[in-house]
């Protein structure tokens, strides 16, 4: 999982962009990360994120999710959006996509990797950001069934069939996250 110094070190990177063609990217891709560390997404959803999906209810910001690509894997309908998460995907008043400089994983690795190699931080790949989350809510002590659902692991079994805890238990839990130390999203230029 990323610790508390690397993700610290990687916002800081922002600093040292050389240009502000440089710094917009760099803050665009500190947005991306905070999405992931706030949704437990991998990077492939982030990215295709549409300003059509974020839907306002008088609980706050919940982000729409297509259906589950493959079988081993199962998406709730809705996930809720704690305050950075909102912030780092409800900034834009652009259409379409949330993150329109990258057209897939492929075309954001490279300046994710330049981020790391700037802020010194080694072994760090973004999937491991959805390790983070996951870490985060389990040392929060949401349970082990809504952390299955928050990172769309397929949960199934009769004790799931009568659980009824609904979108309370999932909003309660990415709450959770906004206690803990260096979970604030960077400010976005």
């Amino acid at each position: 999982i990323a610790s508390d110094e690397e993700i610290t070190r990687i916002r800081g990177s922002l600093g040292e962009a050389r240009n502000k063609r440089d710094r917009e990217a760099w803050a665009d891709a500190l947005r991306v990360m905070d999405a992931a560390l706030h949704t437990g997404l991998r990077i492939s959803k982030l990215l295709a994120v549409e300003v059509s999906d974020l839907v306002q209810m008088p609980d706050g910001w919940w982000l729409k999710l297509p259906e589950a690509r493959t079988e081993t894997k199962d998406n709730p309908e809705l996930i809720p959006l704690n305050g950075p998460a909102a912030s780092a995907l409800c900034g834009s008043s652009a259409r379409g996509r949330v993150f329109q400089r990258w057209k897939d994983a492929g075309s954001f690795k490279p300046l994710w990797n330049r981020l790391l190699t700037r802020a010194k931080v080694v072994d760090l790949h973004f999937h491991d950001l959805r390790h983070t989350f996951g870490t985060w809510l389990q040392d929060c002590g949401v349970t082990y069934e809504v952390r299955q659902l928050l990172l769309g692991h397929r949960v199934r079994g009769t004790t799931f069939d009568y659980s009824h805890g609904g979108k309370s238990m999932l909003r309660e839990a990415v709450k959770k996250l906004e206690s803990l130390p260096l979970v604030a999203p960077l400010v976005h230029i």
